[in-house]
């Protein structure tokens, strides 16, 4: 890794995804391309976690080689693809999907999100600045489904980070929305270390990372002005 950005030697675990393109499409324009060649440096590395959002769907349904090319590479290394789907559905969701991404952080609605986990994909559900789509999507997490959604942030900007949290503040509020609190957790840890094939991380467990949050109190999850916003019954 470039010794500039290298996360080596901090106390915290840093990881990314490589660009799937610049611009999202050929109908944009950049100062800047980027080809399957610039990525196989990056598709082998430890902290390299997968390919980022391929937003590019025209030329995914169009068999575009350039595209198809980063899929296979990141596909050959065994890492995650994210994807990008917003509003897709039918016969090109089934085109998205064949082609190896099976994460998409784009549902606005629980309808959306009930479709992309019905053919198999892993739904992340986004609580950024901008796009606040928890409140409609959690209507979708049940107990036997739970395994298959993650949590994602998606532009999250600074002054909320510190006035409202980040992934704490999304647990908050799937607790508060009645998902039981464990499955809120694993939303947050196991599943995403799964998924991104983090086999040491997301649980505690012989052989796992042992990297721990403590709390006074596992049952009550506290809001970030001090009162709680979930007590079990009969606590």
């Amino acid at each position: 890794m470039p010794a500039l950005w290298s996360p080596e030697g901090l106390p915290l675990d840093v990881y990314l995804t490589v660009p799937s393109c610049v611009p999202a499409t050929n109908f944009d324009i950049s100062g800047a391309s980027l080809f399957a060649s610039d990525m196989h440096q990056f598709a082998r590395e430890e902290r390299v976690l997968g390919l980022g959002e391929v937003n590019n769907l025209p030329g995914l349904i169009a068999g575009e080689a350039t595209l198809l090319d980063k899929l296979a590479i990141f596909r050959e290394a065994r890492k995650a693809i994210d994807g990008h789907a917003s509003a897709v559905r039918g016969r090109d969701l089934s085109a998205y999907i064949s082609a190896g991404i099976r994460f998409d952080h784009e549902s606005t609605s629980a309808e959306e999100a009930a479709k992309k986990l019905f053919k198999g994909m892993y739904v992340m559900i986004r609580e950024g600045s901008a796009a606040r789509d928890l409140k409609a999507l959690v209507p979708t997490v049940t107990p036997r489904n739970a395994r298959r959604f993650l949590l994602c942030s998606d532009d999250r900007h600074p002054t909320d980070l510190v006035r409202e949290g980040h992934i704490d503040r999304m647990l908050r509020l799937l607790v508060a929305a009645g998902v039981d609190p464990n499955d809120a957790i694993r939303l947050a840890t196991l599943n995403v270390a799964d998924r991104y094939g983090l086999q040491t991380f997301g649980a505690l467990a012989p052989g796992y990372q042992a990297d721990m949050v403590l709390l006074k109190d596992l049952m009550i999850v506290v809001g970030v002005d001090g009162t709680s916003i979930f007590t079990p019954p009969g606590t």
